[in-house]
């Protein structure tokens, strides 16, 4: 298995997702709703708990202590 580091997120089991994946949230964009042609998967609250942690890293939101 690869290692990861801690703002990284396995996507692992993903509905939708043909293979495992890692979302890299330091590449995050912003994109109108209207280029959006489909929906490829759909993320469990605890994954969606990991991205948000994730994205609390890479902004220095989180406690670091």
């Amino acid at each position: 298995p690869r290692v990861i580091s801690p703002e990284m997120v396995a996507m692992h089991n993903i509905v939708g997702f043909d293979k495992e994946s890692i979302l890299l949230p330091h590449f995050i964009r912003n994109i109108d709703k209207a280029r959006l042609i489909r929906k490829v998967g759909k993320l469990t609250k605890e994954k969606m708990f990991e991205v948000e942690e994730s994205l609390k890293f890479i902004l220095v939101l989180a406690d670091l202590n």
